[in-house]
């Protein structure tokens, strides 16, 4: 007799040390306490090596998490896949690293744009002074930094070490005929960093500030960094954003022909400014005189939408996923819906255009412990010739769930009704927005949804 596999991924959920700061264990979980009192259960490592970082030191994010449990199997992702490809040197005899560094040897400038910290959970410092002093040995001229202050996957007010480590490897690199500077930056969650299309504002900031060179100058990156410390008592995620100047002008802006790499290696505070630099139908706001550079992501970090067109490392080929080893191919499955990405690609082998992004869900906590946010996502894909439907989706016997809602790109309602509906077309561009199948289910928060701040801060990452 079949039974029905179900991997749930509970984010932010695990064993703790029971004291009063392990929130799973203050929280009222009925449901999953009962699982755990009843059911064979085991505990497994969410961070370092066990889920393909570079080092046990390296904490789990639920971008990793969620790749490693779907994948079933122990693969390099973001830092670990980024170094062995510069340990190697597979980066740089990619074809989109040698275009770009024989782009800026023809008198363009090679500018690096991302987050300066060591956090390894979208960048690596180590990485950008790799791409530095490879960019130097080929004999690029000028190179720029635009970096994004960190303060949140590393100490809060850590951007001065960063930034003092950085500086010495451009000092040493920067010699007669060679201009190697910081020239821009401000804080993650003030410039560029946006995520799921919820503040294009932050996005156009970074824009204004890195290709303009718009904005308040300073003599260096240090002294912006303590003056606004002092001014304000920001730490650095908040800081505001800066420019480098040198005699009265920006050290340098990011101009058109001009050869640009993201060096942030995980996709999601990634793929707008990538958007920016790289459609030519871009709408989100003005920018300006631009008329397109050479433009480059440390990754891939959306292969759906081909965000960015070109990148500097190969995605690890993955074979055997824990679902098609178990399942085949799943009909349900739980995932968060703004990390439909890692999730889709190692839940099922389909092609992602096929997958959740086309699909929709229902949404819920169906543990009864609290532990999905409002986010979470109880996909459905359906079988057509099991359940009929033009798109594949029919009616398919579910539980009723309680189900908190959230709108991205899209609007949602709900009608009690079991069957799959069409969702309403928000005004959203990109990976949220369009109609969506929604499965109603009687027993719905009719509630007005909570809405996001839009500077995300009550998100991680």
């Amino acid at each position: 007799m079949e039974k029905p596999i179900v991997l749930v991924i509970m984010d932010g959920v695990g064993k703790g040390d029971q004291g009063p700061g392990d929130a799973v264990k203050q929280a009222n979980t009925p449901t999953l306490d009962k699982l755990l009192a009843t059911c064979p259960h085991t505990y497994l490592k969410a961070h370092g090596t066990a889920v393909g970082l570079p080092s046990d030191e390296d904490m789990g994010n639920s971008e990793v998490g969620h790749n490693a449990l779907g994948c079933g199997q122990v693969y390099s992702q973001g830092a670990k896949l980024v170094g062995e490809s510069i340990e190697n040197g597979a980066l740089f005899q990619s074809a989109t690293w040698l275009d770009l560094i024989d782009n800026a040897k023809a008198g363009h400038a090679l500018h690096f744009l991302g987050l300066l910290s060591d956090g390894n959970v979208h960048s690596n410092i180590s990485h950008l002074i790799a791409l530095l002093k490879a960019a130097k040995a080929a004999g690029v001229k000028k190179a720029y930094c635009h970096i994004l202050l960190d303060g949140r996957d590393v100490p809060a007010t850590s951007a001065l070490e960063y930034v003092g480590q950085l500086e010495d490897v451009l000092t040493a690199l920067r010699e007669p005929g060679y201009d190697y500077a910081i020239a821009s930056g401000g804080g993650r969650m003030q410039v560029t960093m946006d995520r799921y299309e919820a503040n294009w504002a932050m996005v156009e900031t970074g824009w204004r500030t890195h290709v303009q060179g718009q904005g308040r100058t300073f003599a260096s990156a240090a002294e912006a960094i303590e003056t606004y410390r002092a001014e304000l008592g920001c730490i650095d995620q908040d800081l505001p954003p800066f420019v480098v100047a040198r005699n009265g002008a920006p050290v340098a802006k990011i101009a058109n022909g001009d050869s640009v790499i993201l060096f942030n290696f995980r996709g999601d505070r990634a793929q707008e400014i990538s958007l920016a630099f790289d459609r030519k139908d871009f709408d989100k706001f003005d920018r300006g005189d631009y008329t397109g550079v050479k433009f480059a992501g440390m990754l891939q970090y959306d292969g759906d939408l081909n965000i960015p067109e070109h990148y500097l490392v190969q995605p690890p080929v993955i074979t055997n996923t824990l679902t098609e080893v178990r399942c085949g191919y799943p009909r349900i499955r739980s995932v968060r819906d703004p990390e439909i990405r890692p999730c889709d690609l190692l839940l099922e082998r389909q092609p992602l255009r096929q997958g959740l992004r086309r699909s929709g869900g229902i949404r819920g906590d169906p543990l009864g412990c609290g532990a999905f946010r409002a986010g979470a996502c109880h996909e459905v894909q359906g079988d057509h010739r099991a359940y009929g439907g033009r798109h594949g989706l029919g009616k398919i016997p579910v539980p009723a769930l309680q189900l908190p809602q959230r709108r991205y790109g899209g609007a949602y309602r709900r009608n009690g009704s079991r069957s799959l509906r069409h969702g309403v077309r928000g005004q959203g561009t990109g990976r949220h927005s369009g109609s969506r199948r929604q499965v109603r289910l009687p027993g719905a928060d009719h509630r007005r949804p909570r809405q996001r701040r839009p500077d995300d801060r009550n998100q991680k990452g």
